[in-house]
């Protein structure tokens, strides 16, 4: 999206990582999970790099939570200055907090958490074999940093 400048990759793994089978998100439709790890996948062979950073100026921001504890369980990611490695994990650190905050009752974020581990091996597998990325990084040293297993 040139307007929010989000790149495809950090919009799928916001996708997979909350969105159930099924459902449309903002115009990403995705018949099934292993369809967009599919779709994953593909991006990821035609070069996306999963260590780019999202320029500064993106302002990707979703907020979600699970009915009727909507109080309790609201997150809200923000894809700026992250990679899809770090977004990925900031996305379930986030999860994890909030389960660890109100309980896994009011905060059902298990299987999402599931997905994201699902998805982290192909992300890691896929630092630094891409082609440069034609977006700015926030910084030229951050890519080795940015598959890091330690973001997070």
């Amino acid at each position: 999206n040139p307007y929010k400048q989000v790149p495809p990759l950090i919009r799928l793994v916001y996708v997979l990582g909350i969105t159930k089978p099924n459902t449309i998100d903002n115009g990403i439709a995705i018949g099934s999970i292993e369809d967009g790890f599919k779709l994953l996948q593909w991006l990821l062979d035609r070069g996306e790099d999963p260590a780019a950073l999202v320029p500064r100026s993106c302002t990707f921001e979703k907020t979600c939570f699970f009915d009727p504890d909507k109080d309790e369980n609201s997150l809200t990611f923000r894809a700026k200055n992250h990679s899809a490695v770090s977004f990925a994990l900031m996305m379930k650190r986030l999860m994890k907090e909030n389960i660890k905050k109100v309980g896994v009752e009011k905060a059902p974020w298990a299987g999402c958490i599931a997905q994201i581990d699902k998805m982290l091996p192909l992300l890691y597998a896929a630092c630094g074999r891409g082609r440069p990325a034609a977006r700015p990084r926030a910084r030229p040293s951050s890519s080795s940093r940015a598959c890091s297993t330690n973001s997070y």
